[in-house]
């Protein structure tokens, strides 16, 4: 199933191995589940180089291979990639496919089946004319001889012929359905993984649905409409050499589909649009009262919020029952005009017959052609909808892929500390407002702590994230060990970074999982991400302890707790960077103070600590100190200095008195 759709000889035996004999060329990639990302590991070369076993005897260079993009990049050191053990005791043991990560990339790789699909397409039609002749040549030749061996000679031809395009057909519809299967097996992984990349992403799910669309007109009766309506204009043609005058009639019929068809698109679009919408409102609002069933159950608003529900679901019924009515209505003067067409066929027909233009069966041959051919336009034009649904979402994963597939390379020296150096970044969410951070510019050293701290929307949150890569900035960069962190590959930026969001969410899966990224590690450094962050004890009286699930609605830990596994789940691994978006809410002074221990132990470590917060706690330990305005402005001090600005202090004073000391220490100087 997760073969491309090209020519491959394989091993009989199997059901399948049929249509994949037909379909497959070419081996699957060694990896299709990823963008094109390289990240190289100077000092790993060495011992990836051991696992491979002896070194096979110098090749003279390869030319480099062009991709539908641009030339493939030079072979060489500085552009080596690191792959998996499998993916490396794979190269030099044959030919391997380059990855597929572009729509272009896909279509290029199916010509071949794509060129069987129209032969048998051809094939398939062609036997459609099976009935016509067959008509055409009873009526003007076996009555005329009263020959019974030739009856029986034509019907069996014309029986066998049934029977070849019904085997064409299956061939054709399983081919596509593995095609189907093959387009959501390729890019599901890539669409669904590249939604959370970049600060503009679409949602995984519209990806997914998108790619459902596809997947569904290629494998439904959609394609292949639109495939046999390409041989309307032959079936025209075949009756044109009955008699112009028939095909003068079977052309109006055509026509007549093709104005019915775009009608029916210009008058439902709109009903199906105001539908569309009332039924996500009427959906948003079932959602909204699903996750407030507290809050709507103690404000006693469940007659109200059920009112503007069924406001919503009636627009919606009412809006689909009028687009509906005018599609049967339009779909029905379509039969209503192919009926008309086939009598008029007969009624000309027939009076040509008398007139000796033509014989009983070209006037029966011609009336069939011309329902084939009229009957081809109109299923197409009854798949219109799902062509362009289809089409604009084949544009949309085609953007998406393209972006996803510019090489990203992440090279670096593990010899070297990482040092954060942010160059003048400046964000905006809207062109039309003032930004939320503006060209800020800082360094921070391996081991150093960088305390961000502001009133509430000052942007202390979009720092973080843009810090962490997961938001891209308007201008500027920045860097992580001279790399900029919006070049790191997942797998870089999972060992490099550790981040606690502000909202910290549980992934489905077990406590151990989540600690660990859904990723396999040893559970020896799960339990002491855990320790660090002071959740373990609280994991072990659970009765599951570290393998108790967190799914849907019931979580068997508090708010606290959730972020103190969130503060695992940052600290696990030591990475080189560690990210925390104001980690004290929800705990204790005592929890506040075990989690000091823990960043104690992660900067001694070399760990660069960046900390948000509208505390000033965390200030008394920082080695930087920035403090945003929520205008777009940003005061920075060192260690050297101690000091931040007399209306921050003054606020702090006048919401916590209790802190003041602690304020007074580091705005002392």
């Amino acid at each position: 199933m997760g073969r491309p759709f090209n020519i491959h000889l394989v091993k009989p035996g199997k059901a399948t191995d049929l249509v994949g004999a037909v379909i497959n060329r070419d081996p699957p990639p060694a990896s299709d589940d990823q963008p094109v990302v390289a990240a190289v590991d100077l000092e790993a070369r060495p011992a990836a180089k051991a696992e491979q076993g002896p070194v096979p005897p110098p090749q003279p260079p390869a030319s480099p291979t062009p991709t539908p993009d641009g030339p493939a990049p030079a072979s060489g050191p500085e552009h080596a990639s690191a792959t998996s053990g499998q993916d490396a005791s794979k190269v030099g043991s044959g030919r391997r496919q380059p990855a597929i990560s572009t729509m272009r990339d896909a279509w290029r790789r199916s010509r071949t089946g794509i060129l069987v699909i129209f032969l048998l397409t051809a094939f398939i039609n062609i036997l459609k004319l099976t009935l016509p002749l067959y008509i055409f040549q009873i009526l003007d030749r076996v009555i005329a001889s009263r020959s019974i061996d030739t009856l029986v000679l034509l019907t069996a031809m014309a029986a066998f012929a049934f029977l070849m395009a019904t085997l064409a057909e299956m061939l054709r519809r399983m081919m596509l359905l593995h095609w189907s299967m093959w387009i959501k097996t390729q890019f599901g992984k890539i669409l669904f993984a590249g939604s959370f990349s970049g600060s503009k992403e679409r949602l995984p799910s519209k990806s997914i649905d998108d790619l459902n669309e596809v997947s569904q007109f290629a494998s439904g009766s959609g394609l292949t409409a639109w495939l046999d309506a390409m041989w309307a204009p032959a079936f025209l043609v075949l009756v044109f050499m009955i008699h112009p005058l028939l095909a003068l009639i079977v052309l109006g019929g055509m026509l007549s589909m093709l104005l019915l068809g775009a009608l029916n698109e210009i008058v439902t679009r709109p009903l199906r649009s105001a539908a569309r919408q009332a039924k996500q409102k009427s959906e948003g609002l079932l959602a909204a009262a699903e996750a407030n069933r507290e809050t709507v159950a103690g404000l006693n608003v469940a007659s109200r919020l059920a009112a503007r529900w069924d406001a919503s679901d009636s627009k919606q019924a009412s809006e689909s029952s009028a687009s509906r009515l005018a599609g049967l209505s339009i779909g029905e003067s379509m039969r209503f005009v192919e009926g008309i067409q086939r009598i008029a066929c007969y009624a000309v027909g027939v009076w040509l017959a008398i007139e000796g233009s033509m014989t009983a069966g070209g006037v029966i041959a011609g009336a069939v052609l011309g329902r084939l051919g009229t009957s081809s336009v109109r299923k197409a034009m009854g798949n219109w909808r799902q062509l362009t649904v289809a089409w604009r979402a084949h544009q949309r994963i085609s953007e998406k892929l393209k972006s996803l597939s510019e090489p990203r390379v992440a090279i670096r020296d593990r010899g070297r500390p990482l040092a954060l150096n942010i160059e003048r970044i400046t964000h905006s969410y809207n062109p039309r407002q003032s930004p939320v951070i503006s060209e800020l510019e800082l360094s921070i050293m391996p081991g150093e702590v960088l305390a961000v701290i502001g009133p509430s929307g000052s942007g202390k949150s979009t720092l973080a994230r843009l810090i962490a890569g997961t938001l891209e900035p308007t201008a500027g960069r920045v860097l992580l060990g001279e790399l900029d962190v919006s070049r790191f590959t997942t797998e870089e930026r999972q060992r490099l970074i550790g981040y606690m969001q502000q909202d910290t969410r549980m992934l489905p899966g077990t406590i151990a999982e989540n600690i660990s990224a859904l990723g396999d590690a040893d559970p020896q450094e799960i339990v002491e991400a855990a320790k660090r962050a002071g959740i373990h004890d609280v994991i072990m009286r659970l009765p599951k302890g570290y393998e108790t699930q967190l799914s849907g609605q019931s979580f068997p830990l508090s708010g606290g707790e959730i972020r103190r596994l969130g503060l695992a789940r940052a600290l696990f691994g030591q990475p080189h960077m560690v990210i925390l978006d104001e980690p004290e809410a929800n705990l204790d002074e005592a929890l506040v103070a075990h989690m000091m221990e823990a960043l104690s132990i992660c900067r001694a470590s070399g760990s660069v600590l960046v900390i948000t917060s509208q505390s000033p706690d965390f200030a008394s330990i920082a080695d930087k100190l920035v403090v945003l305005d929520g205008c777009g402005g940003a005061e920075q001090f060192d260690s050297s200095q101690h000091l931040v600005p007399d209306w921050y202090r003054d606020a702090l004073m006048s919401k916590s008195p209790v802190r003041s000391s602690t304020l007074g220490d580091i705005t002392t100087g």
